[in-house]
């Protein structure tokens, strides 16, 4: 998919997502704080876009994409698709190399120092905390995809994991499965 596309099936589904919690809920609440982030990014995505900033671009795409999905695994809202297929068509210019590994070590290592950092937010035994290990779970495996897709050359596609990662983890700290015990400063706290 090109990351102009990417921006493109983000607005469309988050124009068809469905909300099936109650009104006046706390879960209502944070769809609502999901849906704000995930329209942020999708707008910071686009101003990079139009400012021939791609690589941004991409890494803003993928943190709302993040957002949105941990949003519908929670239960907070249903898009109503498919599976969306990540892969992301090689197109950041050769002139941006250099930009586009620098981003993509350093949201790697981000990612990494923010899986360190948290742990479940809730009790054992209780659902909440077995959401909490499996959206570690989820970063924690974003972290090796896009350590493979690194090594492999792939960088733009492991740029996505890492930034979809890391969003699972700031959304799933803003819903309360989530502690930060450790560096507070990587989170949208």
């Amino acid at each position: 998919m090109k990351i102009a596309l990417c921006g493109t099936d983000l607005v469309s589904t988050l124009g068809r997502l469905d909300r099936p919690v109650e009104v006046r809920s706390l879960h209502l609440m944070i769809a609502g704080e999901y849906l704000r982030m995930a329209d942020a990014y999708l707008h910071d995505g686009q101003v990079f876009l139009k400012k021939g900033d791609p690589v941004n671009a991409l890494a803003s795409f993928a943190y709302a994409f993040g957002w949105v999905d941990c949003g519908e695994w929670v239960g907070l809202f249903e898009s109503g698709t498919k599976p969306r297929e990540w892969g992301v068509e090689q197109e950041i210019p050769a002139s941006l190399g250099a930009r586009l590994t620098e981003k993509t070590t350093r949201y790697a290592r981000l990612l990494r120092r923010a899986l360190a950092s948290v742990s479940p937010a809730a009790e054992p035994g209780t659902v909440p905390r077995d959401g909490g290990e499996r959206v570690i779970l989820s970063a924690s495996v974003s972290a090796d995809i896009g350590d493979f897709l690194l090594l492999s050359g792939y960088v733009e596609e492991a740029l996505f994991c890492y930034s979809y990662g890391h969003a699972w983890l700031d959304a799933s700290v803003r819903a309360g499965l989530l502690s930060v015990g450790g560096e507070r400063e990587l989170f949208t706290i």
